[in-house]
């Protein structure tokens, strides 16, 4: 059955918990999503889970 964003890419340049959840939930709608990221900060990609959320 086809979802919502089938064939739809998302570039996701956000930080922090809200563009990850609006991305998360558009993946879950069948979107491909492509997490960009800066190389020098590291915040959110050295911590844990449960401090992100």
């Amino acid at each position: 059955m086809a979802q919502v964003f089938d064939g739809i890419t998302v570039l996701d340049f956000t930080r922090g918990m809200p563009g990850g959840i609006a991305t998360m939930v558009m993946s879950d709608f069948g979107a491909e999503v492509i997490k960009v990221e800066s190389p020098f900060e590291k915040k959110f990609r050295e911590s844990s889970g449960a401090v992100q959320w």
